[in-house]
């Protein structure tokens, strides 16, 4: 029985996704974040920019606890807030499309990711899914509750056409509307 050659780096899976993680003092909580881009079914073709929006924050002890991830660290001037720390994950960007999680969520289903993937078309700039919300102050306590309301404002549960993004100058400003 002959031996499979191992795949070089040329045979590796091309990245395709982005997911862009705006990071503020989130050291305790973003490698469940991460752990969940893992455990992705198309996890290979996945790249992961980490925005640092405070220059003190160190995330480098992810790229030694999660080897297998191709993350890009960038970094923020300041803190600015989540806006403009998308935007520098977004021109840190090389994949086709991106997708937005705060380093405090987690993708919940190992198929999120593929199940968006899987609705692109040549014509279409956006695909939208639906994701999980987390109500606290609810009588019955913490509860979840599924958003998928094409007019809601959030960015997460969504792929970007970055291509398009970029030719129309689209992008993230300093408002920190939408902040959790």
């Amino acid at each position: 029985m002959k031996k499979k050659a191992k795949a070089t780096e040329s045979e590796a899976p091309k990245k395709f996704v982005t997911v862009g993680i705006p990071a503020y003092h989130a050291e305790d909580h973003i490698a469940d974040a991460l752990s969940s881009i893992r455990i992705q079914s198309i996890s290979d073709t996945v790249a992961v920019v980490i925005a640092k929006d405070d220059p003190k924050d160190d995330y480098d002890f992810v790229k030694t606890q999660f080897p297998d991830l191709d993350i890009t660290i960038v970094e923020c001037e300041k803190n600015t807030g989540p806006g403009l720390a998308r935007q520098r994950a977004l021109e840190a960007c090389t994949t086709p499309w991106i997708t937005f999680m705060d380093a405090d969520d987690v993708l919940i289903n190992p198929l999120a990711l593929e199940y968006l993937t899987k609705e692109i078309r040549p014509d279409i700039i956006e695909v939208q899914g639906a994701f999980m919300q987390e109500i606290q102050g609810h009588p019955q306590g913490i509860r979840l509750m599924q958003r998928n309301d094409i007019g809601h404002p959030w960015v997460f549960g969504r792929l970007y056409c970055v291509p398009f993004l970029k030719q129309m100058g689209i992008g993230f400003s300093e408002l920190r509307a939408m902040e959790d």
